[in-house]
């Protein structure tokens, strides 16, 4: 009996949000890829954004940030 093997792929287009934030506590998850600026525009409704604020922000990944230690001039860490 011979057996076949199937490769599958599963790509999914639903809409997740990339950012959740937890106010009370001041805490936020965020998925991979997630820029900077769009980090800072979803927190700034409750008048929070993330420390680090290098002039890429608009383009920068978090993990690109942490991986290149990147936090900008104007830094409040």
């Amino acid at each position: 009996m011979m057996h076949r093997r199937v490769a599958a792929l599963l790509l999914t287009l639903a809409a997740i949000p990339p950012v959740s934030a937890e106010l009370l506590s001041k805490t936020f998850g965020f998925e991979p890829g997630v820029v900077l600026e769009t980090l800072n525009q979803s927190l700034k409704e409750a008048g929070l954004r993330v420390g680090p604020d290098p002039s890429s922000g608009d383009r920068c990944t978090i993990g690109g940030m942490i991986g290149n230690n990147a936090c900008g001039s104007h830094s409040v860490i």
